[in-house]
């Protein structure tokens, strides 16, 4: 295909939304839109169910929304569902070039296409996937976890990661999402893997996330500067109150005096 592009390139808008509709024939993809089905029936090339009632929030992404998805000719093949943020473009290359990435700490896209989402008239793009091995490394930028001791670190997490690093760039492709929140520790061996890499531009997330740690900063710097001012306005109150209730009888009592004399 020729709008293929390598590296850190992105692709326009109208390239991604050309590419998803034409048929790839080194990937497995949908050359025409599928069409709905009847009820919440989602069906990707009449083979992948998802299931829009089913939201996965724990492999929810910035740029895309994950839902359930059911291989129709092996139900024990777990699967996820990726519907992406048209406004943002997908990682094509990526997508395409993750086919020749053959290695266990990446998680690779099963299908990609587009769908009619139910009876909504709209159009989604559409990426299956396996899920994670196990849970993420942080479940949030701001969880604390248990510290890993050197060997683990060395064994588990440098090892597969670098080996995996090295075997994308040997296909040009380039990950661009590596952050403790899309790394996951298999639960088989202990070693990590990587979360998908392909709803949005290279980098995107880790930006997203750094934004998303700004707000949060942010807002924690108000509600305590608000905290602070309620503090503030409430000790003020009580001081006065126990001013006036020390000094209030005084003030009385030489009024009356002044008055008497």
């Amino acid at each position: 295909m020729s709008a293929i592009c390598f590296g850190r390139s992105t692709m326009s808008e109208a390239t991604v939304e050309s590419a998803f509709s034409e048929p790839e024939n080194q990937v497995s993809s949908e050359s025409e839109t599928t069409p709905a089905r009847p009820g919440n029936e989602i069906i990707l090339a009449s083979r992948h169910v998802i299931q829009p009632d089913v939201i996965l929030p724990h492999l929810n992404t910035h740029s895309a929304k994950a839902y359930a998805a059911i291989d129709t000719e092996d139900f024990s093949n777990a699967l996820y569902a990726l519907v992406l943020d048209q406004t943002i473009p997908a990682r094509l290359p990526a997508i395409v070039n993750s086919k020749n990435v053959v290695h266990d700490a990446l998680i690779r896209p099963v299908r990609w296409g587009r769908v009619a989402w139910g009876n909504t008239g709209r159009e989604e793009i559409v990426i299956v996937l396996p899920p994670p091995s196990g849970p993420p490394l942080f479940p949030s930028m701001e969880a604390t976890v248990q510290p890993w001791l050197v060997r683990e670190i060395k064994r588990d997490f440098l090892t597969p990661i670098l080996d995996l690093l090295k075997r994308m760039h040997d296909e040009r492709v380039s990950h661009r999402n590596l952050r403790p929140t899309n790394l996951f520790r298999k639960q088989d061996d202990g070693t990590v893997q990587s979360g998908q890499i392909y709803s949005a531009p290279p980098g995107f997330e880790l930006a997203m996330n750094r934004h998303a740690r700004l707000d949060t900063e942010i807002y924690r710097i108000k509600t305590d500067a608000k905290s602070a001012r309620q503090q503030a306005n409430r000790l003020g109150q009580e001081f006065a109150a126990n001013i006036a209730s020390v000094f209030g009888p005084l003030v009385l009592g030489a009024l009356v005096v002044m008055q008497l004399s």
